[in-house]
């Protein structure tokens, strides 16, 4: 939409709205989608990252969130998806139907259950549910890719970052350190 001078006015509405209620809206989706609790559940700053586990971007940026997730700033919220390779989906599932679905990301992450862990092959179904709501919610708000990261800029606006964030943009994501 132009002004009667040429001056391009819906774009500023577009981003307003972009960044306002329909930023607002995909947050509280994000909320409710299922994802593994990385740090501390007191966290102030939380953070949603769409992962996949044969994404190496997304265990790139686990790494670099260690010094902000260990000294207790941040909880991310993983919210698993299976898009990359064909056992993805089930890898995701192996990890959310573990007994501590925590730890067993952290140490799949830490390359500890990298090369051992084992898709699952029979997914219950609460499981397949859980994964293709978030996959749903993944192209709902218009991510693409993994990692998708959303998070609170210092005026409390959402933001999201497509892939991985460069080191530049670490401490708006997750905080001063």
């Amino acid at each position: 939409m132009l002004d009667a001078k040429g001056n391009n006015i819906g774009e500023q509405a577009v981003n307003d709205y972009a960044t306002g209620p329909k930023a607002e809206k995909d947050w509280k989706v994000l909320e409710d989608s299922h994802w593994i609790l990385d740090g501390s559940p007191s966290a102030k700053r939380i953070v949603y990252t769409f992962t996949d586990p044969n994404c190496p971007y997304c265990r790139k940026f686990w790494k670099n969130a260690r010094p902000w997730v260990d000294a207790g700033d941040v909880q991310i919220r993983h919210i698993l998806v299976g898009i990359l390779k064909a056992d993805s989906l089930g890898k995701a599932g192996a990890i959310m139907n573990a007994s501590n679905p925590e730890d067993v990301l952290r140490k799949f992450e830490n390359n500890s259950l990298a090369r051992t862990l084992q898709p699952l092959k029979n997914m219950p179904e609460h499981i397949n549910t859980q994964l293709m709501k978030n996959h749903q919610i993944m192209m709902s708000v218009g991510a693409r890719a993994t990692p998708a990261t959303f998070y609170h800029d210092s005026k409390g606006a959402v933001k999201m970052q497509m892939g991985l964030p460069p080191e530049s943009l670490m401490s708006e994501i997750l905080g001063p350190l």
